[in-house]
């Protein structure tokens, strides 16, 4: 069995090559690519972040490694490291998509192992792929097909039916060899007379029977005349320090609120802006790390977003707490309503009860100053307030004695002096007989002696009874004008005044 084994091609990640003409999704770059102060940022369309630069005044001071040239022959411009056109680059991702082939020997960049796949076509093709400078690292896949109605439909995926792919790329590829052939000769050549192997970028080939052919396949990208692949790369700050694991702190990161973290291919590292902040780490000023505004990205729904220095605050409304970016009801909105009704209930009845007692006090305060009580006060005589009469009566515990207008109770004083306290009733204010029964009863001097309570009238208070039973009998007068004023009735009693009544 005739193996045929073309010459091996060193990095050259395509040979007639095969795939429809695909749109290509740039990797990720920042809204500004931020260089140094009098660098060009841009190749033409393509971003030239820092410290990527171009020429060797504009890029990271680490030999040539980051040294980008502008090609003017091309309209618009096109950037090339060394021979191989630049597609993009990403400092956020530390990411860099080429156009095929390229040696990678001591420098910063290494073959992508989750972003590319390795693809073999033709028929009964075995495709081989070799890497590390050691080349320790070797793998294959073989595809068949009996005939061209056996091949797999286009769009299809690569599975061995004419085409075959490894989806994984290990780790630290710095070198790849490429090689293929037939483990029984060409017997297809008549629709299959071509064979190709490539590393490109993952997702970017789908099958066609036209890669069968070579005049007919339309797969491939031709930059510069020739036919490319794309392939992304990883690319680090492999030398020049490397990044702490306690400070997070590395040569290379010299924007404020940035941090390092060691790469996953290989050694070095990549430098990120700390959260809540974007930018390029990698340089001081206006193009380093600045505060964003999360608010625009991250809303709060339901409640009020407060944009912080490096953060943010989500603020959710009354009844309501954070759920990551949602502000959710605590409580249904039928017991919210019900919680809503029954405060509202409670306030009212609040307000009620205030106004009620200023109702009292202002009730109290008339009936105060319809009675002299301020005339009363200036003339000496104590004054008693409501909770006072309670205390002294022991809460109105012993009735003594009740009249038409009123009920008198025992009571005592803090000197332990008894007293007697009368307390108003309401009456009907038209009832005049009560009054002239009281009048006549007064008048005659059996019947006021009848109303005198022996327990506390002695001998010697008979002429001050007598005296107030006349003062009663004239402040009851019908004619108004006949009436004693308040301030002779308090001068009468005054005259009659005596510390333990």
């Amino acid at each position: 069995m005739a193996i045929n084994l073309p010459a091996m091609l060193l990095w050259w990640f395509l040979l007639y090559s095969h795939a429809a003409v695909v749109a290509l999704a740039s990797l990720p770059v920042s809204a500004t690519s931020a260089q140094r102060l009098g660098c060009p940022s841009k190749c033409g369309n393509v971003d030239i972040p820092y410290p990527f630069g171009i020429d060797d005044h504009c890029a990271w001071p680490d030999d040539d490694y980051f040294i980008v040239s502008c090609n003017d022959n091309f309209s618009p411009p096109r950037p090339y490291y060394n021979n191989v056109e630049i597609k993009d680059v990403s400092f956020e991702k530390g990411k860099m998509r080429i156009y095929t082939h390229l040696n990678f020997t001591d420098s910063p960049f290494l073959v992508a192992q989750k972003s590319n796949e390795f693809t073999g076509i033709g028929y009964d093709t075995v495709a081989w792929l070799q890497g590390r400078p050691d080349w320790s690292f070797f793998t294959d896949c073989v595809t068949t097909c009996a005939s061209l109605d056996t091949a797999a439909q286009d769009g299809e995926p690569c599975t061995g039916l004419g085409c075959c792919q490894l989806p994984s790329i290990p780790a630290n590829l710095s070198t790849i060899k490429i090689e293929w052939g037939n483990t029984i000769g060409n017997v297809a050549w008549r629709y299959s007379p071509c064979s190709y192997a490539f590393v490109a970028e993952k997702g970017w080939y789908n099958f066609s029977r036209q890669d069968f052919s070579h005049n007919d396949s339309k797969s491939f990208i031709y930059s510069d005349g020739d036919r490319s692949v794309p392939t992304v790369l990883d690319w680090a700050i492999r030398r020049n320090g490397s990044c702490s694991l306690e400070t997070r702190l590395a040569p290379a990161c010299v924007s404020n609120n940035s941090y390092c973290i060691d790469t996953t291919n290989g050694e070095g590292y990549l430098c990120n802006c700390s959260a809540g902040y974007a930018g390029n780490p990698y340089v001081t000023g206006e193009g380093g790390c600045k505060n964003i505004s999360e608010c625009e990205q991250y809303p709060c729904y339901g409640g009020t977003c407060h944009d912080l220095e490096g953060s943010y605050e989500c603020k959710c409304n009354f009844g309501a707490i954070l759920e990551g970016s949602y502000c959710l009801p605590v409580l249904p909105k039928s017991a919210i309503l019900a919680s809503a009704i029954t405060c509202a209930i409670a306030i009212l009845s609040i307000l009620l009860i205030l106004l009620i007692m200023v109702y009292e006090k202002k009730k109290l305060r008339e009936i105060f100053n319809k009675n002299s009580g301020q005339l009363l006060k200036n003339i000496g005589i104590k004054l008693f307030t409501k909770e006072e009469i309670r205390k002294i009566t022991n809460n109105y515990g012993k009735i003594i004695g009740k009249g038409g207008f009123g009920e008198v109770y025992k009571g005592d004083i803090d000197n332990n002096q008894q007293v007697a306290v009368k307390r108003s009733i309401m009456v009907d204010k038209n009832r005049p007989v009560a009054v002239k029964r009281i009048k006549r009863s007064i008048t005659s001097d059996s019947r006021a002696r009848e109303m005198f309570d022996d327990e506390f009238v002695s001998a010697e208070d008979i002429d001050c009874l007598d005296m107030i039973g006349r003062i009663a009998v004239q402040s009851l007068k019908e004619n108004v004008d006949e009436r004693p004023t308040m301030k002779q009735v308090l001068e009468q009693l005054h005259s009659y005044w005596r510390p333990y009544i």
